[in-house]
């Protein structure tokens, strides 16, 4: 079985990058089953911690917190929260990642302007008008106030382009933010060597309960984390990868239901015409 591992990129050929992420992408599967009583490294743990904390997110707000449950009780109370298999899961995983959206990341605001102000990465004028663009695009506020910005730029948006405001509010914004996280620390983990099952089968109400977290964070999803279970090489899918949607059924070219495969192919015949006249 390949392992890959993370490598800074400058110290990479193009080729070697492009081959290790889809040798990393294309091995990265859902566990079922998980062997109890493993337990990640501290080093490893931290790597894939610090690995996920790269992920990008819309005005660096990284409106998100992980909550790891290790041990024995964390896991036996968060079990208590899922339903079906999920309990299994969290019980026989080594740890569970449970991904909590902020919904309200302004309170973010100051650590972060700080942050980066002490980077010297940003220039001044964008953090003089970060407060004001975050407040906007996050969606943080009153579901009347939320109404008031979604009927406004409706009106402006066919004269000049402006943001959608969302009546979700933050919730909707965080929660995407917090999944890009989830699926970084995934691909960490399998860069690792480890398995994860992503999880929504569960009560949040619960949840939040078993780990103690504060009204302002939502659960966006729970990654069982681990060693896979032998008998289904490890990784729940019997030996085989599952199945997706073809190409022409997901990517669109320019228009929607324009199909990207006929393009291509249209590309490539027009192309090789080219070639045959000039010859």
């Amino acid at each position: 079985e390949i392992q890959v591992k993370f490598i800074l990129r400058p110290f990479l050929p193009d080729m070697a990058t492009k081959q290790l992420f889809e040798v990393l992408a294309k091995s990265r599967r859902s566990t079922a089953n998980f062997t109890a009583g493993h337990q990640i490294p501290t080093t490893i743990l931290r790597s894939i911690l610090e690995v996920t904390l790269r992920t990008p997110t819309s005005f660096n707000l990284q409106p998100y917190c992980v909550v790891l449950a290790q041990t024995e009780e964390a896991k036996a109370a968060l079990s208590d929260a899922m339903l079906g298999g999920n309990k299994a899961r969290v019980l026989n995983s080594s740890l569970t990642a449970v991904f909590l959206a902020d919904t309200e990341p302004s309170k973010r605001l100051n650590a972060l302007v700080d942050l980066e102000r002490a980077s010297g990465v940003r220039h001044p004028s964008y953090l003089a008008h970060l407060p004001l663009s975050a407040s906007f695009f996050t969606g943080e506020g009153t579901v009347l106030s939320n109404a008031i910005k979604s009927a406004a730029t409706s009106i402006i948006s066919p004269v000049r382009p402006v943001p959608s405001a969302s009546l979700s509010g933050a919730s909707g914004w965080s929660n995407k933010n917090c999944g890009m996280a989830a699926m970084t620390f995934m691909y960490a983990c399998e860069a690792e060597g480890l398995q994860t099952c992503p999880m929504e089968g569960y009560d949040s109400r619960r949840v939040r309960e078993a780990l103690r977290v504060p009204d302002r964070y939502e659960v966006c999803m729970a990654v069982a984390t681990g060693v896979g279970e032998g008998g289904e090489d490890g990784k729940g899918a019997k030996g085989g990868l599952t199945s997706r949607f073809r190409l022409e059924d997901v990517f669109f070219d320019d228009t929607f239901g324009n199909n990207h495969v006929d393009r291509v192919k249209d590309r490539g015949q027009e192309e090789e015409e080219k070639t045959t006249t000039s010859s």
